[in-house]
């Protein structure tokens, strides 16, 4: 890393530093979908990108410092590699995604005849199991070139054909058709080839029409919109003079984009790209119970069970009341959804807003766990706090059901020294 500059040198006494030794940063790989509309439309699909690795050793810098550098890197990465993503765009027809194809089909005219060979079995088989293995790599040497041939190609025509359908209907300058036919292309890839065919004559269709219909609706618009003045009206016929031109030949370049979409994934050649699932929560995936383990409870405690509930407070403070709960208290209740994490040494209240707050009971502050019959879905814990004098602190708790109080009350009880209380 660089030497500390005046301004490091003149830095608050107060910034936070991290200390690291070392830090490695494998090597980072990525594929990369990018559609961007700009003053054109730019799209690369599915380019492989490659970062090197990092090494940091020694390091005593800020965190902003160590992103910077970081950043540095990784940008400078992407700069070295700047010409295959020029390589890439789909507006000149992705030859470095076929040139990857080629390779990768020609690797496989090569390898796959070699590894036929190589199997197990071949010297006891004699000649005939030889000639046949290599007959058999050969083929599928073959299949393979021919796929990826085929893939690449297909790829970069529909690639190259969809971003010329996009520039034209940029061309056009009506919005209207413009957001139509992006919205069309929005829907999920054609399955078939006569889906890509009827989709295809559809937008080539839809572009004839519009540029018939805008000769006398752009200047009438024009007219209407902005007076009706010469220029005005000039302007109006201009547009639609473009869209004479632009709109049929961006629904030629559609019906070949569609068409090669179709012919691609019907065959099998290429995947249809599904849309993913909106990501869920991580702690919806992972284990939340190793998740409290490790984030929430001290060192020496060991996660029993969690429950998700909801925390009844009385308006002006956090206490059910003091005593046995008598009297209102005033102001009604207030409900928070939390969740009740017990250990074997004591009750942890996660609140679930943002940000989270946590209310940690110890076991040895806790006088009684109160369950009622009468209720069988609340629970209340009456516990000493500092502050809170004789009368100490009763939380009341609502769990989804009775199965979830008992699910608590039966692990206090496997810990013991929990003072359950049933009324």
């Amino acid at each position: 890393m660089h030497s500390a500059t005046a301004d490091e040198n003149q830095r608050p006494s107060n910034t936070f530093l991290v200390r690291m030794f070392i830090v490695i940063i494998f090597v980072a790989r990525i594929v990369l979908t990018l559609h961007a509309s700009l003053q054109a439309f730019v799209g690369l699909d599915r380019t492989p990108l490659k970062f090197s690795p990092v090494a940091l050793r020694s390091i005593l810098a800020s965190p902003e410092r160590i992103g910077r550098e970081l950043s540095a890197n990784y940008i400078a990465d992407a700069i070295f590699r700047l010409p295959a993503l020029i390589g890439s765009l789909e507006i000149l027809g992705n030859p470095t995604g076929f040139f990857r194809a080629v390779g990768s089909g020609l690797h496989d005219l090569f390898a796959l005849p070699l590894r036929s060979l190589s199997r197990e079995g071949g010297a006891e088989a004699g000649g005939d199991w030889i000639v046949a293995a290599l007959l058999s790599g050969i083929a599928q040497g073959w299949v393979s070139f021919l796929s990826h041939v085929s893939e690449g190609a297909l790829t970069s025509l529909s690639g190259f054909a969809s971003s010329v359908a996009r520039n034209l209907d940029r061309l056009s300058l009506d919005t209207h058709h413009i957001a139509k036919h992006e919205s069309a292309r929005r829907q999920p890839a054609p399955g078939t080839v006569s889906g890509g065919l009827m989709r295809g004559l559809g937008a080539l269709g839809d572009g004839t029409m519009g540029a018939a219909t805008g000769i006398v609706a752009r200047p009438i618009e024009a007219g209407s919109g902005e007076g009706w003045s010469v220029g005005s009206v000039l302007k109006g016929i201009g547009i639609g003079m473009l869209g004479v031109v632009a709109k049929p030949a961006g629904g030629a370049a559609d019906l070949v984009s569609q068409v090669s979409q179709g012919i691609l994934y019907s065959t099998g050649i290429s995947v249809s790209p599904t849309p993913v699932r909106p990501r869920r929560r991580l702690l919806a995936r992972l284990s939340a119970g190793h998740w409290y383990e490790h984030k929430l409870l001290l060192p020496g405690e060991t996660y029993q069970v969690h429950v998700r509930g909801t925390w009844e407070r009385r308006k002006g403070g956090d206490s059910d009341g003091g005593g046995d709960g008598g009297g209102d208290g005033g102001g009604g209740t207030t409900d928070s959804n939390v969740v009740l994490v017990l250990s074997q040494l004591s009750l942890y209240v996660v609140t679930e807003t943002s940000p989270a707050s946590v209310v940690r009971i110890p076991q040895h502050d806790v006088e009684a766990v109160v369950s009622n019959i009468v209720e069988p879905r609340s629970m209340v814990v009456c516990w000493r706090h500092a502050g809170g004098g004789a009368q100490g602190r009763r939380l009341r708790f609502v769990l989804p059901s009775a199965s979830h109080r008992r699910l608590v009350m039966d692990a206090m009880l496997r810990v013991g020294a929990w003072p359950l209380r049933t009324t």
